[in-house]
């Protein structure tokens, strides 16, 4: 496998990509440019604010143009304002805060997790945790949402992926997860990590103002989406500091072939689910017109038995290529190996007891098939089936179950420059 050669400009000691005005400014003028994205992150909270002051102001236009100037101008912009500021607070002050959403678990249930994130406490500043759940995304991260619709206090929820924990090894796993709960040391960690949060949330609040019903609530869901949309484009290269900090504190409680098979596995496991396996599952159903009610019990199976077939070296080949060879993109997985001192990927070795096993224990099997489940749902909604598991006799499903394994394995093939390749993978 190709080394990694090519470096480029750093920022605050990290490797980040400059092909931008933005990115010299950033790589430059670290501090200001930091504190631009701050200022421009507390924008945010104008939205709960401007229509309030709006109606104060159009009451005082009111109250001017009666007792004082009788300015005729006055006389109706104040009821104007007035009436778009009470209607804007009322459309605003609508918006809820959320939780993420998963199957709840606690250190009752799997001690094996928690006695991890417990030994990790004494080697590493951990974060406060109010909440821990599995869901079906490939992540392991602590997701901070607004206690109330002003996000001034956050809810810190850690959110593990059972696709990571199934497809990894316990070490890979505990990269993952030292990363995701050790808390920032450093000033530009702390922001840069509040800032990703901010953009999250402003992201989601726009998102339930563009929903929600109303030709007047087009106006504040505009300016939420074209802000938020801003400050995620702004925003990059401090976000991409917490991310590259956080790699490092995790460096200190794990060993250096851990993390790089660690980063690996990660980044292969979601391209292994958005390139081939979520694809092939949705070929399946649309062929055979039927729900698969254990895509996340077949994934490792799955996972292992196809992904030498796809040449996972060739996409790592990818990353490289695209740093060294085409100006103004990056690869995030190649900045983040070079930050941690990294100049080439190491092969994989297959993973035959996974971090599902080590960690869940005999809850392993029930929370796959709640996660099943919920996506069985999920997707029958979709889909418009109704789900029906239960009018299926046992046979049915068993039989079912015999062949999906293979259907999803012997995907055909076709030709993309010269070679044989699956469908749905592409250049990253």
């Amino acid at each position: 496998m190709a080394n990694i050669l090519r470096g480029r400009s750093t920022v605050a000691g990290h490797a980040r990509i400059t092909d931008n005005l933005l990115g010299e400014f950033a790589a430059n003028y670290y501090g200001t440019y930091s504190g631009v994205v701050t200022l421009v992150a507390l924008l945010g909270f104008s939205i709960f604010l401007i229509f309030p002051v709006l109606t104060c102001y159009g009451m005082l236009l009111l109250y001017e143009a009666a007792f004082l100037t009788l300015n005729s101008t006055h006389a109706w912009l104040g009821p104007v304002m007035i009436i778009g500021g009470i209607y804007g607070s009322a459309m605003v002050f609508q918006l809820k805060p959320w939780r993420p959403s998963g199957i709840d678990v606690d250190a009752e249930k799997i001690p094996v997790l928690f006695s991890e994130i417990d030994g990790l406490r004494r080697h590493l500043a951990v974060e406060n945790i109010q909440r821990t759940l599995i869901d079906g995304e490939a992540r392991v991260k602590l997701v901070k949402t607004p206690g109330a619709m002003l996000p001034l206090r956050l809810r810190q929820t850690l959110v593990i992926g059972l696709p990571l924990l199934q497809c990894m090894e316990t070490q890979q796993f505990r990269f993952l997860l030292a990363r995701a709960v050790s808390k920032p040391q450093s000033t530009a960690a702390l922001l840069g990590q509040w800032h990703g949060d901010m953009g999250e949330i402003w992201q989601t609040y726009a998102e339930q103002l563009s929903h929600g019903p109303g030709l007047f609530r087009k106006l504040p869901a505009k300016f939420f989406v074209l802000y938020a949309d801003f400050f995620s484009w702004l925003s990059e290269y401090s976000v991409q500091h917490a991310v590259f900090d956080a790699d490092v504190r995790a460096l200190s409680v794990s060993t250096s072939l851990a993390a790089r098979e660690a980063l690996q596995g990660e980044y292969l496991v979601k391209r292994f689910l958005r390139d081939f396996y979520w694809p092939r599952v949705e070929t399946v159903i649309s062929s055979q017109f039927r729900l698969l009610p254990f895509a996340y019990a077949k994934l490792p199976e799955v996972y292992r038995k196809t992904l030498g077939k796809l040449q996972p070296a060739s996409w790592l080949d990818e990353e490289i290529a695209v740093w060294n060879n085409t100006p103004g993109l990056t690869s995030e997985l190649v900045m983040r190996f070079i930050c941690l001192g990294f100049r080439s990927f190491v092969p994989l070795a297959s993973t035959e007891r996974s971090a599902a096993q080590a960690y869940l224990g005999e809850y392993q099997q029930r929370i796959i098939s709640t996660v099943d489940m919920l996506w069985l749902n999920r997707s029958a909604e979709r889909w418009g089936m109704r789900v029906g598991i239960d009018q299926r006799s046992l046979v049915e499903v068993q039989e079912a179950e015999a062949t999906v394994t293979a259907r999803l394995v012997a995907a055909p093939t076709y030709e993309f420059n010269g070679e044989a390749k699956k469908p749905g993978v592409r250049a990253a």
